[in-house]
């Protein structure tokens, strides 16, 4: 957990109670991963990626679970003397100093260059978890039948954690929601109605891409997304989609 929202490299708005050690209950305002850079010996080594980090406004510093690493990252964890080290595959992938109030504090640095977070996402376990993201939340069952019968090639699994049997995601989609109301319109040729909508994203893209423009024909139900760094781009990318849709299908917009 930590009270920084610029620590971020990934972040999405939630709301979760957090109970801390007085027995006050304050509340995260999202949730994401973090990108670390340890030093160890005074120099910089890869990055490594924090995820389901909470950002909880309220705390007065950063806190780290060291049990929640060890139940669900494979990471063995070393103390002796003034220092601890995180190990992982048999590789120290961090180090914290013990000071003489018995509070660990990592070696390292927080950052948010490109380099880094890519270098950080690299360090995420390969557990089941992760590929369940991967294969667009697959369920997991059907997950494990087919990497145990190798039905399916280039899935490698460094971890053998449990997964949370929680996915927001999945939950989401599985959610029923009310029928739309009819708007009473109905169009019977391509590209008679294009709907469209402009969608900020929470965070950029590694590329800086803040939002993304969808256009989508009532009809046909073709539909095409276009990512933008600017908003200022929108017209020349609708110029650009008419111009590519018309051609495609020899009709004409008749109405946006």
């Amino acid at each position: 957990m930590t009270p920084h929202r610029a620590f971020f490299v990934t972040y999405k708005p939630c709301s979760t109670p957090v109970c801390v050690t007085n027995g006050n209950i304050v509340h995260a305002a999202g949730v994401g991963t973090v990108a670390f850079v340890p030093r160890q010996g005074g120099v910089d080594k890869p990055a490594v990626g924090f995820t389901k980090v909470l950002h909880v406004p309220d705390l007065q510093c950063n806190l780290l679970s060291v049990l929640y690493l060890v139940r669900n990252s494979s990471i063995v964890v070393h103390a002796e003397g003034d220092s601890m080290s995180f190990v992982q595959n048999g590789t120290v992938l961090f180090t914290a100093t013990i000071n003489n109030a018995c509070a660990a504090h990592l070696d390292g640095v927080t950052a948010r260059t490109d380099s880094v977070v890519a270098s950080a996402y690299r360090t995420i376990p390969t557990n089941l978890s992760l590929w369940h993201r991967r294969t667009m939340h697959h369920h997991l069952h059907g997950l494990n039948h087919a990497i145990r019968d190798k039905l399916i090639t280039g899935i490698t699994l460094k971890s053998r954690a449990c997964p949370d049997p929680i996915c927001e995601p999945c939950l989401a989609g599985k959610m029923h929601a009310r029928p739309f109301s009819s708007t009473g319109t109905i169009t019977t040729g391509v590209l008679d109605l294009v709907h469209s909508n402009l969608v900020q994203m929470p965070t950029a893209s590694m590329s800086g891409y803040h939002y993304f423009i969808a256009f989508h024909d009532d009809v046909s139900s073709y539909h095409a997304a276009y990512p933008l760094k600017k908003k200022s781009e929108v017209f020349n990318v609708f110029l650009m989609s008419k111009a590519y849709a018309e051609n495609q299908t020899g009709c004409k917009i008749k109405a946006f």
